[in-house]
């Protein structure tokens, strides 16, 4: 009897793994949410490095060039470079014969079906841990710094090029105090150093203490209760709460690094404040996998690839994302507390 390696057959290449993989739906409400939303802008780019220049409070990206090709045309106004190197995130899991053992007839060659779905469901939960870092990722530069999975400074954006972070403070715990006229600074920050970019309006990530505390701050009970009421008619329990020009929007899911720590995606006692439907102050750079099939090919959201182990018994899948979303106008993020000190 003649036994067959499903995985080298059609369908288990590099490339249709990594079509399959970019495929996978996402079926967690809050992943994926700053990429529903449309906040950032893919930048493939066929290199793992590009370059950052700050200008007049503004960062452009230009990706790095091989040596003797075309160089981009310098500017004369005073500005700083940084090179950044767009991290790579693996993963890797294995099939075992007796995964796949025991589902088709005694003496009969395997088939195709049963050991592609032990692949799709393999790739599927990959793909929802490639998902949630690249939600953190995004959540994280929205703050306008870049934390890697354990919570470590990949880059700040304040600190890489002396631009001030801009903090409000609500001041909740006082009840005199005018939620109105707080937002009305907000927007009008964000507005004021959009610098030369368009937005269609503006968001608000909090923490479930700030966002509690606002909810119930006397000038906004009144406006809640009476938009929640609308809510609720309509079925919508996403609690996304409009006021003053402003999306509120809860974020209550953590996520927990390599070592069980629990990370929060937004510290407690505060929320940030974003422009949406920007052209160009929102960018995520894609790099390509370090696979010899895909140098100097532009780059995909998610890689996957497979290997048959030694003597045949199972076989390897890696998969790999390589990332790097980025603010280009730092100064458009406003950071707000209940009540700072």
């Amino acid at each position: 009897m003649r036994l067959t390696n499903p995985f080298t057959a059609g369908g288990f290449d590099v490339i249709s793994m990594t079509m399959a993989i970019n495929r996978v739906p996402d079926v967690d409400r809050f992943i994926g949410t700053t990429e529903r939303m449309g906040i950032f802008r893919s930048m493939p780019i066929t290199t793992t490095n590009f370059i950052v220049e700050e200008q007049n409070g503004v960062l452009n990206l230009l990706v790095s060039q091989p040596r003797g090709g075309p160089a981009p045309k310098n500017t004369t106004a005073k500005r700083k470079i940084r090179n950044f190197n767009v991290p790579h995130f693996p993963l890797e899991d294995v099939i075992r014969p007796e995964e796949i053992q025991g589902i088709r007839a005694f003496g009969q060659e395997m088939g195709v079906t049963s050991e592609a779905e032990v692949m799709a469901r393999k790739l599927a939960e990959m793909r929802r841990k490639h998902e949630l870092t690249a939600e953190w990722l995004r959540i994280k530069a929205l703050q306008g710094i870049i934390l890697d999975g354990d919570a470590t400074t990949l880059y700040n954006l304040y600190t890489e090029f002396g631009i001030s972070q801009e903090t409000q403070d609500f001041d909740l715990d006082d009840s005199s105090t005018d939620a109105n006229e707080k937002c009305r600074k907000v927007i009008r920050h964000i507005r004021t150093n959009l610098k030369g970019d368009v937005a269609t309006g503006v968001h608000c990530f909090c923490s479930p203490t700030f966002y509690d505390a606002f909810i119930k701050h006397a000038s906004v009970k009144e406006a809640f209760k009476y938009f929640n009421t609308q809510q609720q008619l309509s079925g919508d329990f996403s609690g996304r709460f409009t006021f003053a020009g402003i999306v509120f929007e809860p974020i209550e899911s953590s996520t927990t690094s390599p070592d069980g720590t629990a990370r929060k995606f937004v510290d407690d006692d505060y929320a940030f404040a974003f422009p949406t439907g920007t052209q160009s102050t929102f960018q995520e750079v894609m790099a390509p996998a370090d696979f010899m099939e895909t140098v100097n090919t532009p780059g995909l959201p998610f890689y996957a690839k497979q290997e048959m182990m030694k003597f045949n018994r199972g076989t390897e899948l890696h998969t790999q994302m390589n990332r790097l979303p980025i603010c280009t106008r730092p100064e458009v993020l406003v950071k707000i507390g209940m009540n700072i000190d």
